[in-house]
């Protein structure tokens, strides 16, 4: 039997929808775990399996890579004098999502050797036994709950490889450039006339036939696009003939970006919240030591 700790995300803890589990394995499975997660790794960089785009979960990547290729992307089309198009999606409730069956497929197209696969799959059938109940321990007492054959397991040792695994083909779908970090997908596109406009739209119509292909969904509240360049003829872009909001700025890996390519607001929020916390301190701590003042800066701002 397996045990959840629900985790708050945010908003109301009074809805299930806003929690996220989080399994919680024996220091024996976590070692077993690793075992199996270096050499699915290893097959991986080995074989040069993992798409170049995707920079979460890996060695050597991270939200900054992932932005530094972004942005160098994005100037360098401005640079040469071409409008740029940017939606952002975010896959919902991404890794409750992942459906062990086609998991399987996905590790079968990644050649991962057969007798690594079927311990993967004894793991994942192990935790989640069809008709059986899994706990959920939510502030202190214990929910039961209906185990179905959808999750990543967060807190595991394998949930990260495994997700990104599962989503590492979205880049072939598109003509564009798709960036990744983990499931926060950005689509990149060079639009210089309606030509460019209509194929920018069919990458999106693509990526869109992929998620519901492969039982995904888009998080309908996060989806924007943002348009950059002087010359910029503002192309309308739509996701299941809806039209997708435009934004002025947007937040993306937690950095504030506008359509000018301008950091502004981000340096603003970042200013006023360090003097909040500075002006935090100067009311809760007598002492104006040099050494204790240049420590709490150094620790807090």
């Amino acid at each position: 039997m397996d045990s959840q700790l629900s985790c708050h995300k945010k908003g109301k803890r009074n809805s299930a929808a806003n929690y996220r589990p989080i399994s919680i394995t024996s220091s024996v499975v976590k070692v077993i775990e690793g075992i199996i997660n270096d050499t699915v790794i290893k097959h991986l960089e080995k074989n040069g399996i993992i798409q170049h785009s995707q920079h979460g979960f890996q060695s050597g990547r991270s939200v900054d890579t992932n932005l530094w290729q972004y942005y160098n992307l994005v100037t360098d089309l401005i640079d040469k004098g071409i409008p740029v198009e940017v939606v952002l999606f975010d896959v919902a409730k991404a890794f409750d999502k992942v459906r062990h069956r086609r998991l399987i497929v996905k590790l079968h197209t990644a050649r991962t050797n057969n007798r690594v696969v079927g311990r993967i799959k004894a793991f994942l059938a192990e935790r989640t036994p069809t008709g059986q109940n899994i706990h959920i321990s939510w502030n202190a007492d214990l929910f039961k709950f209906i185990a179905i054959q959808e999750w990543c397991f967060q807190g595991t040792i394998l949930c990260p490889t495994l997700f990104y695994i599962f989503i590492n083909d979205a880049p072939s779908v598109v003509h564009d450039y798709l960036t990744l970090y983990a499931d926060d997908l950005k689509l990149i596109g060079g639009i210089r006339n309606q030509l460019d406009a209509d194929v920018y739209q069919r990458d999106i119509n693509k990526l869109n036939n992929w998620a519901n292909a492969w039982l995904l969904s888009f998080n309908t509240s996060k989806y924007h696009v943002l348009h950059f360049g002087k010359k910029n003829l503002r192309f309308g872009c739509t996701l299941n003939d809806l039209p997708l909001e435009v934004l002025p700025k947007d937040r993306d890996l937690g950095v504030l970006v506008d359509k000018k390519l301008k950091f502004d607001s981000h340096a603003a929020i970042a200013a006023s919240s360090a003097n909040q916390t500075l002006g935090t301190i100067k009311r809760t701590i007598s002492s104006r030591s040099p050494v204790v003042m240049t420590t709490l800066y150094k620790a807090l701002v």
